[in-house]
């Protein structure tokens, strides 16, 4: 080898190790970004789910048919579980840990793969601005994968919030929807356990069906109302900023409770018959004969009432938590 042939071969194994230091610190850049979208999107969800848990389980004991309080009306059902089983005990604490780890695995694999999914989308179909389309399907197909993957924390916590109530001295409830029988299910852990012995592993995936529908159609509501309007927003000159972030919240809101109230409620009151020999058909015509089709939307403005405060919550620290970790704003 002449020297002209050892300087060529040089320059090029030089250009060779630089184009692979690229690719290695582009690669390092890109799973250090997804890290921390999964993180700040995981995390908020987490501190959320555990800062708003008592309007979850108003919602829960509210749609579970239950004797012990009246529910002519809302406000005067909170009262009495206030009055007769304090705030904490009654509604702030029941399912909290499940909650809180059932909301930040689902949020971080929800808002974790939603840009990736959707951006994906967008370039296979050459579009260079956002599509509704492609917002819809992501939204869709993360929430339904992010609630399968975490049905057993979801049921584990719908089963502690529905039977809750006071103990007596006999060690059966005297309030709640299991008035006079023991406890079930009363911790994450303990409630795992249980539900593993009476069925096996199939148990702890017990209602994932209407779970996924109802993860998926709170999510596709919730980022198609979200994503959609901020970039409609932006589109038409308004600034991205805290001000958009909350009126987006309250968008999405109305959107997620649209959306995902009938397989929400469906989920619920299956959830809570604790494996009765009962299937989601038979759960969904019990719903129709107690008041027809509206009877899906059960819920709704207790759904909306303690979707707005969580999405208000929960899109200013994610958007400020983005910006803080050098991830931008949402979109």
């Amino acid at each position: 080898m002449n020297a002209l042939e050892e300087e060529y071969s040089g320059f090029i194994n030089s250009n060779e190790i630089v184009s692979s230091e690229r690719i290695n610190s582009y690669n390092e850049d890109y799973l250090k970004r997804q890290s921390l979208l999964f993180f700040s999107a995981g995390i908020t969800a987490s501190f959320c789910a555990s800062l708003y848990n008592s309007l979850d389980c108003l919602r829960i004991r509210w749609q579970v048919p239950s004797s012990t309080y009246p529910k002519e009306n809302l406000i005067e059902f909170a009262q009495h579980i206030v009055r007769n089983e304090g705030f904490v005990n009654g509604l702030w604490r029941p399912g909290l840990a499940s909650n809180a780890v059932a909301m930040g695995t689902s949020g971080a694999l929800r808002f974790g793969f939603y840009e990736i999914l959707r951006d994906k989308l967008q370039g296979e179909h050459n579009e260079t601005e956002k599509s509704s389309s492609a917002m819809i399907v992501s939204g869709l197909a993360c929430g339904c994968f992010a609630y399968l993957i975490t049905t057993p924390f979801h049921l584990v916590k719908t089963m502690i919030q529905a039977e809750h109530g006071v103990i007596g001295t006999n060690g059966l409830y005297i309030t709640g929807s299991r008035v006079g029988k023991e406890p079930h299910v009363t911790h994450l852990i303990s409630g795992l356990k249980t539900l593993y012995k009476e069925n096996g592993f199939v148990s702890l995936y017990r209602g994932a069906l209407p779970l996924a529908a109802r993860g998926s159609t709170f999510t596709g509501g919730q980022l198609f109302g979200y994503d959609g309007f901020k970039t409609l927003c932006k589109r038409n000159g308004i600034e991205d900023g805290p001000k958009l972030h909350a009126v987006s919240g309250i968008v999405a809101a109305a959107t997620a409770t649209v959306t995902s109230t009938p397989a929400d409620y469906t989920m619920t009151r299956y959830m809570a018959s604790k494996g009765e020999n009962i299937s989601v058909i038979d759960i969904m015509k019990t719903i129709y004969k107690e008041g027809g089709i509206t009877g899906f939307w059960k819920g709704s403005m207790i759904n909306f009432s303690r979707s707005c405060p969580v999405f208000l919550t929960y899109t200013f620290t994610y958007e400020q938590l983005r910006k803080q970790l050098g991830l931008g704003f949402f979109g």
